[in-house]
């Protein structure tokens, strides 16, 4: 039975994950480039464009530039566009990428920490485990090799504080410069928070602005809006989603 519990187990952690699909309704007016179905709408001079991009395991991921063609200066934050059910009122906001990148460096910082830590630690069992070494060796001379000491007592004495030794294995590994595996989820990839994301901007007069939102899964839902906002305007662009489960 355990067994056949770990099997299954096994089992459900390798299904395929669901594969969303959005795209805007039929009625929308809508212009496609490199097969992206891109909806623009215009505002007091605030022209906003978006396209659904991808997918990953958390996150739907949208196209979107915003050109400013008004008379002032408009701020656009990212955490500020979220989407809505059909006949609803229940938001959920995308994400700030600023959070993200706290939360990246927090990380680093306590992975850094870490390796920190074992380095110092491996450094004083190395001297430690030196020290023993170099006193057991004066002990020999002392003793003037006698009292039973052998050539295997040197070998099992040697493989004690050097090969089993967790510093010396630390500071002897040979350095791999394997290059890492890139994620398969596009958020956790290099650089996409800090330079694919959009970020907050103010926005000036004949300047646009391009890139990624990221906004949280929602698979349950056939049909949604995705509000953009731009300064005090709202734009609001509608989309289908359908999910498949292979």
């Amino acid at each position: 039975l355990l067994a056949l519990g770990v099997a299954l187990f096994g089992l459900g952690a390798c299904t395929p994950r669901a594969i969303p699909r959005v795209g805007p309704p039929p009625e929308a007016p809508i212009e496609y480039l490199q097969g992206r179905a891109i909806q623009t709408q215009t505002q007091d001079g605030i022209t906003t464009r978006v396209a659904w991009e991808t997918f990953d395991r958390d996150y739907l991921i949208f196209s979107i530039s915003i050109k400013n063609e008004s008379d002032s200066i408009v701020r656009f934050e990212p955490q500020s566009a979220y989407i809505t059910p059909e006949n609803s009122d229940i938001r959920t906001y995308a994400v700030n990428p600023e959070l993200k990148i706290f939360e990246k460096d927090v990380k680093q910082s306590v992975r850094e920490a870490r390796q920190k830590t074992a380095v110092a630690i491996g450094a004083a069992a190395l001297t430690v485990a030196t020290v023993a070494v170099i006193a057991d060796a004066a002990n020999d001379d002392h003793d003037g090799g006698g009292g039973g000491h052998s050539k295997d007592d040197d070998d099992d004495h040697h493989r004690h504080y050097y090969h089993n030794d967790p510093a010396y294995l630390y500071f002897c590994t040979p350095y791999r410069n394997d290059t890492p595996r890139q994620p398969t989820d596009i958020t956790k990839q290099p650089g996409f928070w800090e330079r694919d994301a959009v970020r907050k901007t103010d926005l000036r007069p004949g300047y646009m602005l391009w890139g990624r939102l990221a906004v949280p899964r929602k698979d349950d839902l056939k049909k949604f809006d995705l509000h953009i906002r731009v300064g005090g305007l709202d734009f609001a662009f509608p989309f289908y989603q359908q999910v498949y489960k292979p």
